[in-house]
């Protein structure tokens, strides 16, 4: 923007010169900070009252700069924005207001109970933020400032009630089954109502609101109100409906089929249950008091053409246009240096003094995502403490091109000359490596435009992270912008930048308008052999690999392509993101879509790593705003990790979670979770997520706060206790296989759990089940495993409850649970496929969460058992394959035998069909007689991922996996097909083969599904392992090539069954 001269009144907290205010012109391309210096300097020299002179002698640092706007106040936080940029200034220009008011008052001081509630965030939080931020640039305490507008703004719309009582209700129609269901039932729900210790059926209409039947009820529609005394239908106000049991509320206008319970409840055939209870008045959860509201900083930038060197008034701009800069970007790698202690080769194979025959260079490259955008190297030089280079290196790429989000890569790799014989740097190669074969040492990733949109200019000193031993090299895109916050451990590079006279300024768009140049667009025929080949190539899957030629066309035929949202990912893969003109026509492009209209999978997709380009993932975000709860809480695992891929810590992705998180406690508690486990987990991600979830933890009100603090103590608590009897009970294994207890009621988890756990207590595992009372000790064990997990039973304390069974968790400390979370999720998800098409498979995805390093809790499927524990029970190895289907026959009440036999049945085909297509897909391996587990009405389930992907377990070296999923005489027994192929065996393969083709038909999501998980370590979660599921969905074929496919998968199962039974056979031995 043009240089402006602005006249302030700065109001001060004191007099000068018996004045309380003094009025400046301010030259508008000053910083906020010269601008603050420069009239301090003037306060200094004035008269001062004495009374005054202690106050005002005091650093100009203990002193903020506000305004007052629309009756807020807002602090003008950033010392280095341009003054004529500011928000305030806009505001006063529009209004016409001369001159500006800004208020100077003393900084508050941090107070005691503002230092205690920083201190239960951080214990919270599992890391120290504020330590975190000053390890690192001003960026993480400038998002930290920001997101306190987002939350703010979403407290202010926060309605109390609902906050309080959250319905849980499906985004997505009925499934077809469970129309059929209410059909057959006379179109009606059954419902019954409790109220104390009475109760009372009633039958309703699906479409009827929970209002609508509050006053049916009370008005007398539904008969004799047994329950209460009642008669206007007014009362119905005072009341509202319950899940007896669980803290979860029928309310709201949305139909009484749409709410999630009640689904579960007719696709389980249960019974629904409601408690009618008094309605309290509901009040706000009370939050602590917040920072003060920051200027709005958007207009930093200016325009291209405010900042355009060819206006006439070009010789009076404050900053330049990057679009401007015709040169191209080099960076100066000066040199590394390796503090004292600090291991020159974190993998091992030397360290401390000098490197030997080994030589490192330093690999620079550009990155947008996943997309190289150029690279470069240095020279070679021996491996030492201090590494000098000083060479400038010109990247292929020029400064006008570089995109919002470019980030620089620099990577210290190591090689051994062909000299090199010294066995230290051995294990710098892997086995059998050629010896030139570079190693990566350590990395660190920095954004080339910062988060005001302006060049990073000069020195800049980068910590870098090591390569741990065992670690694989991390993609570069998959890295997040930031440097090692443990810097004494951490090796140095040093890096310059060119620098400018001035700031360099990435234009902002105006308004959204983007100006594309006209050209002749071009479709192909409809139904040519071009559209055809077109056609394929945007119905390709997110990873098959597109080369240069066939993105070439996509772009070429890109206004073609804008007919459908599929071809959306594949169009945004062929745009050049190191080109101005490309980009800038994709976003004018783009203005074009509705997000509305697509597919959620297309979103998801969007916020891969892939493409980070901000116009993009901004669009994705609005079409998941448009998404109800449950369809967030389904995806919230990879939403979390997206998190990584911002290019910045403040994005439209952060604000959309935390907004969600602030408005849903369902989604805020795990939420909480996900990333608290994230922290203690990713220290790359560390300091990103930590404020991130102090941003939620801020928000989400007193009560909130204090239950998360109940949970993280109590699994504090039981991590000392498995601690403890890891050491105390060694490697105890001589205990039953059906996980017969080794240490019954041990006085240290007695003690610890008493402890710390109060009256009441919510699990981590759950948010919507009322909170459990003490733990039943008595029955609480340590179970025969190697990592001594907890099993754990707690007492129900809600009054609701019809059920009085304990609530039983098993507690595992030392197994990274985050592979079973994702298995889990991933099942939910082909659960909810599955249901779109109609299709009720019975899958029993279970209750599972990480809630830190390597710990986690684990919901215990009630009435279940092993195979192995069937086994045992009918006396061991079995002689036929009928003990399963005897066993199951035991089950069933005599009254009424035959037609829940024939229901157990029917559940033990579909459920048998789900996890055989599930396992297949995923390649869930290591599957034996102890994690298939059979309920007492017949539904079949597997626990226990740890391989999965077509990671197969191996018995000295030797695969003892014959069969792609488990399919045994055993279970063919049941369905009544050992000896002969029945309709019912004929029933379960079309099953598996509808399945197993829904499955293909969603194929893109769930590939993008864990190739965003990718990121988080997990060791088989990798780019190559996910290439097993693009095989097993065979994701080239034609439907009836997959349908042939999966059948003779199914006939292999069945000749190969044998194999399985050996296999458990010998693990019952």
């Amino acid at each position: 923007s043009t240089v402006q001269t602005i006249t302030v009144e700065f109001v001060l907290p004191f007099k000068v010169s018996g004045q309380q205010s003094i009025t400046r012109d301010v030259q508008g391309t000053l910083s906020v900070d010269q601008v603050w210096n420069s009239f301090w300097s003037d306060v200094m020299t004035c008269t001062m009252d004495s009374e005054c002179y202690v106050i005002i002698t005091a650093p100009p640092d203990s002193y903020a700069l506000y305004y007052e706007a629309e009756g807020r106040t807002y602090e003008i936080y950033d010392r280095q924005q341009i003054f004529q940029t500011l928000d305030c200034v806009r505001r006063w220009g529009t209004r016409g207001f001369s001159p500006g008011r800004i208020l100077v008052r003393e900084r508050p001081k941090p107070t005691p109970r503002g230092q205690r509630f920083q201190e239960e965030l951080d214990y919270l939080i599992g890391a120290k933020v504020e330590a975190l931020c000053l390890a690192g640039d001003d960026e993480l305490e400038f998002t930290r400032r920001r997101l306190a507008a987002v939350r703010a703004a979403e407290l202010e719309r926060r309605d109390p009630f609902a906050y309080a009582l959250e319905p849980w209700v499906a985004s997505q129609p009925p499934a077809a089954y469970l129309e059929e269901r209410i059909a057959k039932n006379g179109g009606l729900l059954d419902i019954t109502l409790h109220l104390a210790s009475r109760q009372q059926s009633i039958q309703v209409s699906p479409k009827d609101s929970p209002r609508e039947i509050a006053l049916g009820f009370f008005s007398g529609v539904y008969g004799h109100n047994e329950l209460l005394r009642h008669s206007e239908p007014e009362h119905a106000e005072c009341f509202v409906f319950k899940v007896c049991g669980r803290d979860e509320y029928i309310q709201g206008p949305y139909p009484i089929v749409d709410f999630v319970w009640v689904r579960r409840c007719i696709k389980k055939n249960e019974k629904i249950h409601l408690a009618v209870a008094q309605l309290q008045d509901v009040a706000a959860e009370e939050t602590e008091d917040d920072w003060p509201l920051l200027d709005n900083c958007d207009g930093a930038t200016g325009t291209a053409e405010e900042l355009s060197l060819w206006r006439s008034d070009a010789g009076q701009l404050c900053t330049l246009s990057l679009w401007d800069c015709n040169r191209f970007l080099r960076v100066n790698v000066r040199g590394i240096e390796f503090p004292p202690g600090v291991a020159l080769c974190p993998q091992g194979g030397g360290g401390g003094g000098g490197g030997g025959d080994a030589e490192v260079y330093v690999q620079a490259g550009v990155y947008h995502g996943k997309v190289r955008l150029a690279s470069v190297m240095t020279s070679k030089r021996p491996l030492q403490e201090e590494i000098v280079w000083g060479d400038w290196l010109e990247f292929g790429i020029r400064m006008k091109d570089l995109p919002l989000g470019a980030c620089l890569n620099l990577s210290l790799y190591s090689v051994r000359s062909q000299s090199c014989c010294d066995r230290r740097w051995s294990g710098l190669l892997p086995s059998g490596s050629r010896s030139l074969e570079a190693r990566l040492l350590h990395y660190v990733n920095m954004t080339l435009i910062d988060h005001r949109s302006l060049l990073r200019q000069g020195e800049f000193v980068l910590y870098m992270w090591p390569l741990q031993q065992g670690q694989r090299a991390p993609d570069p895109s998959a890295l997040p912008s930031g440097a090692n916050p443990e810097q004494e451990r951490a090796a140095v590079v040093s890096v310059l930048l060119d620098t400018y006279d001035c700031p360099v300024a990435l234009p902002r768009s105006q308004a959204g308008v983007f100006h594309m140049p006209e050209r002749a667009k071009r479709f192909f025929a409809e139904g040519s052999v071009q559209d055809e080949f077109l056609k394929h190539l945007v119905n390709v899957d997110p990873l098959s690999p597109v080369e240069a030629p066939e993105l070439a066309l996509l772009w070429q035929m890109r206004d073609s392509l804008s007919r459908t949202a599929q071809s959306l990912p594949r169009l945004l893969r062929a745009v050049d993101w190191g080109s101005l003109e490309c980009v800038r026509e994709t976003h004018g492009f783009l203005q074009h879509w509705s997000m509305t209209d697509f597919d959620l999978s297309i979103a998801m997709e969007l916020l891969d790593g892939n493409f980070v380009d901000g116009f993009v993932r901004r669009m994705a975000v609005e079409r998941l705003a448009a998404s109800g709860n449950d369809e967030i809480l389904l995806f919230l695992l990879q939403l979390v990790q997206a998190l990584k891929f911002e290019p910045y810590h403040d994005s439209p992705l952060a604000r959309f979670l935390i907004q969600r998180a602030l408005r849903s406690k369902r989604l805020g508690h795990f939420f909480f979770w996900f990333l608290r486990s994230e922290i203690a987990v990713c220290a790359q991600s560390r300091a990103r997520f930590a404020v991130l979830l102090e941003a939620y933890l801020r928000g989400c009100g007193r009560a909130t706060l204090h239950n998360f603090v109940q949970q993280v103590k109590l699994i504090d608590s039981l991590r000392i206790v498995g601690d403890k009897m890891q050491l105390q009970l060694g490697n105890l294994y001589n205990v039953p296989p059906n996980g017969a207890p080794i240490a019954p009621c041990p006085p240290l988890l007695r003690t610890r759990v008493h402890l710390h756990i109060c009256a009441c207590v919510c699990v981590p595992l759950y948010v919507h089940t009322c909170a459990y009372t003490c733990a039943c000790i008595e029955k609480c064990k340590v179970l025969a495993s190697k990592k001594k997990p907890l099993w754990l039973e707690f007492h129900r304390a809600d009054s609701t409850s019809l059920d009085d069974s304990n609530v039983k968790l098993i507690f595992k400390n030392g197994d990274d649970l985050r592979q079973d979370m994702l298995i889990l999720q991933t099942l939910n998800i082909m659960d909810s496929i599955w249901d779109s098409e109609g299709l009720d498979l019975c899958l029993l995805p279970y209750g599972c969460i990480a809630t830190g390093y390597n710990t986690g809790v684990i919901e215990v499927v009630p009435n279940a058992h092993t195979v192995a524990s069937i086994q045992v029970e009918k006396g061991g190895i079995p002689r036929n394959e009928g003990y399963l289907k005897t066993w199951l026959d035991e089950q069933m009440p005599l009254a009424g035998q035959r037609e829940q036999n024939l229901q157990a049945v029917e559940k033990f085909m579909h459920s048998c069909a789900g996890y055989c297509m599930a396992t297949y897909v995923l390649g869930i391996g290591d599957r034996h007689n102890e994690n298939i587990m059979i309920t007492k009405n017949g539904n079949l389930f597997h626990i226990d991922f740890g391989h999965i992907l077509g990671n197969i377990k191996k018995f000295w070296g030797v695969s003892r996996e014959r069969v792609p999923f488990v399919l045994t005489p055993d279970f063919l027994c049941i369905l009544g097909a050992h000896k002969n192929k029945n309709l019912y065996f004929q029933r379960f393969v079309d099953t598996c083969c509808r399945a197993y083709l829904a499955l293909r038909r969603h194929k893109n999501l769930l590939i993008t599904l864990f190739n965003m998980m990718a990121t988080t370590g997990m060791p088989e979660v990798t780019p190559r392992d996910i290439e097993h599921m693009r095989e097993a969905l065979v994701v080239r074929a034609t439907e009836a090539d997959a349908e042939a496919h999966i059948r003779s998968e199914i006939e292999h199962c069945i000749d190969k069954g044998w194999t399985v039974q050996v296999n458990w056979w010998m693990h019952l031995l």
